[in-house]
C-alpha cells in the first residue's frame, strides 16, 4: 500500500465524478476519468483515461494545474505527474511550480 493511499483515493473520486454544484466543471474532458494512481516517495503519476489524450494547450494547462495543485496538497505528496498511456501530459511539478508571484511592486 503506498503512503497517502487512501487520501488519494478520496481525491480522486470528485474527479471523476459530477460536480456537486452546476456552477462548477470537471477541468477533464467529457468522458475523462483518472483512471489510476502510482505512488513513489513523494512522488505520485496519476494516469488519465484515453478522452484526456486530445488536451492540450490551455485545456491542457487547466487541468494539469487542478490536478498538481490538489493532489500536491495532500499528505506524503510533494510532485505531482500526468500521464495519459505513454504520453506525458506533465512532468512531476510542485504547487511551487504553478504559483505565481507578482515581485514588480515591492
Amino acid at each position: 500500500r503506498s503512503p497517502g493511499g487512501d487520501g488519494n483515493r478520496a481525491a480522486v473520486s470528485p474527479f471523476n465524478g459530477e460536480p456537486p454544484d452546476q456552477t462548477l466543471r470537471s477541468p477533464l474532458p467529457s468522458g475523462g476519468r483518472i483512471i489510476g494512481f502510482t505512488a513513489a516517495g513523494s512522488d505520485l503519476q496519476l494516469e488519465l483515461s484515453p478522452e484526456c489524450a486530445e488536451l492540450s494547450g490551455m485545456d491542457l494547462t487547466l487541468t494539469v494545474a487542478c490536478l498538481v495543485l490538489t493532489f500536491a496538497g495532500m499528505e506524503h505528496t510533494a510532485t505531482v505527474s500526468v500521464r495519459c498511456g505513454d504520453t506525458v501530459l506533465s512532468p512531476p511539478l510542485t504547487a511551487a511550480d504553478l504559483v505565481l508571484s507578482d515581485a514588480s511592486g515591492s
